[in-house]
């Protein structure tokens, strides 16, 4: 995956409620996208790579 590509992230044991958006950064340690929520406008969040899936959408 590179920068730019649509991503979905979710944990991977419990609570996987999906996470979209497009992919700002990534790392063997995290994963960082940007996604836009109706609350705050743009955002990017910041994931560990540690127990959590990265899934192209």
């Amino acid at each position: 995956m590179k920068p730019g590509d649509a991503v979905t992230v979710m944990a991977d044991d419990y609570g996987r409620d999906p996470i979209t958006g497009k992919l700002v950064s990534s790392s063997a340690q995290h994963i960082a996208l940007k996604r836009s929520d109706p609350r705050v406008g743009e955002v990017v969040v910041h994931f560990p790579r540690a127990g959590f899936l990265v899934l192209k959408s």
